[in-house]
């Protein structure tokens, strides 16, 4: 069967990658991403269908406080955690770690981003929206295959005929002038994709949005024509 480099495939195409023993489509959206924090030779690949169980974006306090900062929040915590190791072990084992940015905290006029290391994690704003190379983002830049229409809308695995909303990783100042007990006044939403692929916002301790997953591979990742990954070639 032949066989082709990640780093070669379209943007857009399809590879397989199991989670707990079950086949899962991925979308090839980026090669060499983000290079100025990561260089080249990193593909990323997204989740084409959302995990099947909605959650919460953050559920966990500090102090008196929901956390709104994303490297600290619940679903950071899972996706690093229980969904990392779902994935295949030889899938795991090439996965790098990579630089991603995110709106750490806001206010109304102004949103201020960090920069962590993480194998598995959200999009972003930036990474979803065509105008992603804008200078008023701060969470990264466009990846070129997101459109803020059809590309953007994504079903459940488990329910592929209704759109549902999906998290991005960065928090949104909204003021909504009151404060709410558990909640920094004005950081009480974070962003997200909603059904018809524009960009929204929920509280972040909703929990019946979607994650999306992500991470990057080796573009020299070997892929067959089906669309899996190949390890052994001898």
């Amino acid at each position: 069967m032949a066989v082709t480099t990640l780093g070669s495939k379209a943007q857009g195409s399809i590879i397989k990658i199991k989670e707990n023993g079950v086949d899962v489509e991925y979308l090839v959206v980026k090669h060499n991403y983000q290079p100025d924090l990561n260089g080249n030779g990193k593909t990323l690949v997204v989740r084409r269908y959302l995990y099947p169980t909605p959650m919460a974006w953050s559920n966990t306090k500090s102090g008196i406080y929901y956390i709104t900062d994303y490297a600290n929040t619940s679903i950071n915590a899972w996706l690093t955690g229980t969904f990392y190791n779902t994935i295949q072990a030889d899938i795991r084992n090439v996965i790098p770690s990579v630089s991603i940015k995110y709106v750490q905290t806001a206010d109304e006029e102004t949103e201020t981003a960090a920069t962590i290391s993480r194998k598995v994690f959200l999009l972003s704003h930036a990474e979803t929206d065509a105008r992603g190379d804008s200078s008023s983002y701060v969470d990264g830049n466009a990846t070129g295959y997101f459109d803020r229409g059809t590309k953007n809308i994504a079903y459940p695995e488990n329910d592929k005929s209704t759109a549902k909303y999906w998290w991005l990783r960065s928090i949104e100042y909204y003021d909504e002038g009151r404060s709410y007990t558990g909640y920094r006044y004005g950081l009480r939403h974070a962003k997200a994709v909603t059904s018809t692929g524009i960009f929204g916002r929920q509280v972040i301790t909703h929990g019946a949005y979607y994650a999306r997953p992500a991470f990057c591979l080796p573009a020299s990742l070997l892929i067959n024509e089906s669309g899996y990954p190949v390890f052994n070639t001898a």
